[in-house]
């Protein structure tokens, strides 16, 4: 389930399966520095896995968290609403969580640095847990490349591509969920991909030497 590792300091979503998978691969999570976040739906943030760092018997590390507005709204609902129970471990964790993290809302196309890094979030067409929450897909620009993270994300609204359009692509991570099924409007199937890569291509956001990538297929 959802994550995807830049480097070991930035880190896209936290999935369930991002601790065994950082194992499997030989991603050291010490050095995690960004946090990346496109919504808080269950496979792509896993509030068991914020426990770990707790557990750890090194010092953990402190960490940025990037999201939109909406979903920062929502998690300090969800903590005032933890809190209120009144539980003595639970006002322990949530003291811990606010040491370790940093939460930096991001606005939809307003660029912004994150280290050696620029970042720009557009809008996924997806709808996440909080009320008010917008889904995030990212773009990475570093050291003359550009990498576009689509997931997830319905058809891309013509926002999107306007942001996009001319800002040439060395890689597009794109969600393709639904394969050949019917057309969901909060996912991607692979015709709803093509159009992407089509519109993309005309746009000047996807040539020749753009290496494409599906994720988030069917699980």
């Amino acid at each position: 389930r959802s994550a995807f590792s830049i480097d070991e300091q930035n880190l896209i979503d936290f999935g369930p399966d991002v601790i065994s998978a950082a194992n499997r691969f030989g991603v050291s999570m010490i050095r995690l520095r960004n946090l990346f976040y496109t919504h808080f739906h269950s496979d792509h943030c896993d509030f068991v896995n914020w426990e770990n760092p707790r557990m750890s018997v090194t010092t953990p590390p402190q960490y940025r968290v990037y999201l939109s507005q909406g979903a920062l709204d929502g998690l300090k609902q969800f903590r005032d609403l933890i809190l209120s129970m009144g539980s003595p471990d639970y006002q322990r964790d949530i003291c811990f969580y606010e040491r370790q993290m940093e939460f930096i809302p991001v606005r939809l196309y307003e660029p912004f640095a994150v280290d050696d890094m620029t970042v720009s979030a557009v809008r996924g067409i997806h709808s996440g847990r909080f009320a008010n929450e917008t889904v995030l897909n990212y773009l990475f620009e570093r050291a003359g490349k550009r990498f576009l993270y689509a997931s997830d994300t319905g058809p891309y609204c013509e926002e999107n591509y306007e942001f996009l359009s001319g800002k040439m692509l060395d890689t597009l991570i794109v969600e393709c969920s639904f394969g050949a099924a019917a057309p969901e409007i909060k996912h991607m199937t692979c015709d709803a991909v093509r159009q992407m890569v089509d519109r993309f291509r005309k746009d000047g956001v996807v040539g020749e030497r753009t290496e494409i990538w599906l994720t988030h297929i069917g699980h």
